[in-house]
């Protein structure tokens, strides 16, 4: 049994909706500059109007130009509630 998902974020049968593109953009925008309060506003708007495709476009936006191997190992003091970075365990 495949368990692959059937949307991509570039499969043109589902389509996302322009105004739900520039809100994924500025999250990823918000990402990059370490904006949590941004970050918290955006997806709290994109919520509502998220789809599985617009979902999967904003994990694919997120993954691009990514600094390093590690990146993503090391995450910004959020204040509470925040997640705890992950422990570097040397395995490979």
């Amino acid at each position: 049994m495949d368990c692959r998902p059937t949307l991509s974020p570039l499969d043109d049968t589902h389509p996302v909706p322009a105004p739900v593109r520039a809100l994924i953009s500025g999250i990823v925008q918000a990402v990059r500059a370490g904006d949590d309060p941004a970050i918290r506003t955006l997806l709290e708007r994109l919520a509502p109007v998220a789809d599985t495709t617009a979902l999967l476009l904003l994990r694919y936006r997120l993954g691009l130009d990514e600094e390093s191997d590690d990146a993503g190992t090391h995450v910004r003091d959020g204040g509470a509630g925040a997640a705890p970075a992950r422990a570097e365990t040397g395995v490979s």
